[in-house]
C-alpha cells in the first residue's frame, strides 16, 4: 500500500501525461482518464477506512489530476455518493469481511 501511494505521489504513474494537464492528454478529459478514474477515486473512498490510505501529497501531479477528476462534471455525474463507498468498505472490512481494517484507519 505504501509503495503504491509513493509511486502515485512521485508521478511515476502519470509519466506519460501532458504537462499542460490537468488530465492525461491535456486540458480535457480523455479515454485514459475515463478508464483510470474509477480506480483512482476508490482509493480514498474505500481504502482510507480499510487501510488508512493517505491523501495525495499537495502539489504533486497525482493530486492535481485527482482534483481535476473530482471537479469534472462528467465524473461527478457518474460517481456514487460517499455513503455507497462507505457501505462497501464496511462490507469488505467489517466482521467476517475479507479485509480486516488497518490499525491506522481505526485509531
Amino acid at each position: 500500500m505504501t509503495r503504491l501511494s509513493c509511486h502515485l505521489n512521485q508521478s511515476c504513474f502519470l509519466a506519460g501525461h501532458d504537462d499542460r494537464g490537468p488530465f492525461f492528454l491535456g486540458a480535457t478529459l480523455s479515454l485514459v482518464d475515463v478508464h483510470v478514474a474509477p480506480f483512482a477515486l476508490r482509493l480514498s473512498r474505500v481504502l482510507r477506512p480499510l487501510r488508512g490510505w493517505a491523501n495525495p501529497v499537495p502539489g504533486t501531479r497525482w493530486q492535481r489530476w485527482l482534483d481535476a477528476l473530482e471537479q469534472d462534471a462528467h465524473v461527478v455525474a457518474t460517481t456514487s455518493l460517499d455513503e455507497l463507498y462507505a457501505e462497501t468498505a464496511e462490507v469488505l472490512g467489517g466482521p467476517g469481511g475479507p479485509v480486516p481494517p488497518h490499525p491506522a484507519a481505526t485509531g
